[in-house]
């Protein structure tokens, strides 16, 4: 399960990468299809084997998960055999068979201390490919992207969604090492910064900062720390001011609201909110072209209605209440802390970034309900937090 995570994530990473740099065929088109066909069988296989002999229990969150997934079908199929949709309903049908490929994935492979060093590598690996890529220019992918010529390549948002996925299970194996973990931070937010995906860095931003600070003996050594290194980035700003303007993530802390990406943003979300208050209650799936979506939790609601995105926002909390009642558990649960970077991660992007489809959501599932299972049950205040279900 381990060896698939690392063909998933950093291989994903890897091979658009020397696709992009014309270092291999493009024999597996955009990757995370084909391996998500090939795996999801085994992953099944996996899941129903380990489940099986005696009664099962199921989770409350992986209960909701079915559900929403079967209601997201439905209204994909519905949608589909009602009416003519534009581009953004095509994705729909591949991307419900990876959010549960993802989470039966984010199930079965926990972080595990064997781990530390193919994550450590895999991070060190496409560090260097990133600055590569710098170095000649930016992101080849991208630029091939963007002139129309990178059919089936991935652009610098899903390199760092891969970066971002390795960088939360290794920082997951590092609490007991203090100097490496902070050699991966400052190699990650390297990366991150030269990747440009100003959502993924601000992602990580918040989730480690908040994961140190939660587990820190001492808060204010901490804030502290953070005070140093803020202005320590302020004074090279200054110094280099002019050479940073071409890197997009810098624009996170100077002029946001006037970047062009921000402004086409503020028209998707008013469209929109256009088609949610048009449709409230079924939404309309297929509405309009794709990539031009909610960049938020609400891109649920346009596309599944009022109960889609009930849902939807009912998974999006589930890992956090999860995560209150274990509280007691974070200082010493590697499984926890993990949960922990990807709960507050999920949140922040579908708050301010991501529609209800982005993948993250799907891993962090997996990770609760595997944790959750992994302790016996959901030790909830109600006195059954389980369904038993006998075959």
């Amino acid at each position: 399960m381990h060896a698939l995570f690392l063909i998933t994530f950093p291989g994903y990473f890897v091979y658009h990468y020397l696709v992009s740099m014309a270092g291999m065929p493009q024999v597996l088109a955009g990757y995370s299809t084909p391996i998500c066909l090939v795996s999801l069988p085994l992953l099944i296989a996996l899941h129903l084997r380990r489940r099986a002999g005696g009664p099962t229990t199921v989770q409350p969150v992986e209960l909701l998960l079915w559900v929403f997934l079967f209601y997201y079908a439905a209204v994909t199929a519905w949608a589909w055999s009602t009416r003519n949709l534009l581009s953004s309903a095509e994705a729909h049908p591949t991307v419900i068979a990876q959010f549960v490929a993802l989470y039966l994935l984010g199930h079965h492979a926990p972080a595990e201390p064997r781990q530390r060093p193919w994550l450590i590598g895999a991070l060190l690996v496409m560090t260097l490919m990133v600055l590569h890529n710098s170095l000649s220019g930016g992101l080849i992918a991208a630029a091939l992207d963007s002139a129309g010529l990178g059919i089936g390549l991935i652009n610098y948002q899903g390199y760092a969604f891969a970066y971002f996925v390795t960088l939360t299970w290794a920082v997951a194996l590092l609490r007991d090492r203090t100097g490496l973990r902070l050699a991966v931070y400052a190699m990650a937010f390297v990366a991150l910064f030269l990747n440009g995906a100003r959502s993924e860095f601000a992602a990580a931003l918040v989730a480690l900062l908040a994961l140190e600070f939660l587990l820190a003996g001492s808060k204010v050594a901490v804030l502290a720390g953070v005070v140093v290194v803020v202005l320590l980035l302020v004074a090279g700003y200054f110094a280099f001011e002019e050479d940073l303007q071409d890197y997009r993530v810098i624009t996170l802390f100077t002029d946001y609201s006037e970047d062009l990406s921000v402004l086409d943003r503020q028209k998707m979300y008013a469209d929109g909110l256009a088609t949610i208050l048009a449709n409230p209650l079924g939404g309309r799936m297929g509405s309009y072209v794709g990539g031009e979506y909610i960049h938020s939790y609400l891109s649920a609601w346009v596309d599944l209605g009022a109960a889609g995105f009930a849902l939807f926002a009912a998974l999006s909390i589930a890992p956090a209440v999860y995560l209150w009642t274990q509280r007691a558990r974070m200082a010493s649960d590697r499984g926890l802390q993990l949960l922990f970077m990807l709960t507050t991660s999920t949140l922040l992007l579908s708050l301010a970034a991501k529609p209800f489809t982005q993948y993250l959501l799907p891993l962090t599932l997996g990770v609760c309900v595997g944790h959750a299972r992994g302790l016996g049950a959901w030790r909830m205040a109600a006195p059954a937090a389980t369904v038993a279900v006998r075959p």
